[in-house]
């Protein structure tokens, strides 16, 4: 599961409220958490059309993915953590699939 050289992406909308402003606090440690453990950076941007807090992943030379939205949640940082870690599973999963078809291809 460890994705060293990766980057997360906190998008958060432009204009925020107290609302948001919490749950970028409670998203944003929950990531912190998360890169941590898979050794990646975290940037924040501020996006216009956005209702709630997004996170992408990224490694490089590949494309972003999105590894939580928070729009309809109420989640605590566990929760949201639980979630994160769940999306890098299925990503390393998939990753794992794609290196052994290369392979097989070869």
């Amino acid at each position: 599961m460890v994705f060293n050289g990766g980057r997360f992406r906190i998008c958060i909308p432009l204009v925020s409220g107290i609302r948001i402003r919490e749950r970028f606090r409670t998203v944003g440690r929950a990531v912190v958490r998360m890169a941590e453990t898979v050794g990646a950076d975290i940037e924040v941007s501020q996006k216009k059309h956005l209702l709630s807090v997004w996170v992408y992943y990224t490694r490089p030379g590949r494309e972003w993915s999105t590894v939580y939205f928070d729009y309809g949640k109420n989640w605590r940082e566990d929760e949201v953590f639980s979630s994160i870690k769940g999306e890098f599973d299925r990503l390393s999963s998939h990753q794992e699939n794609l290196i052994i078809h290369s392979e097989r291809i070869r």
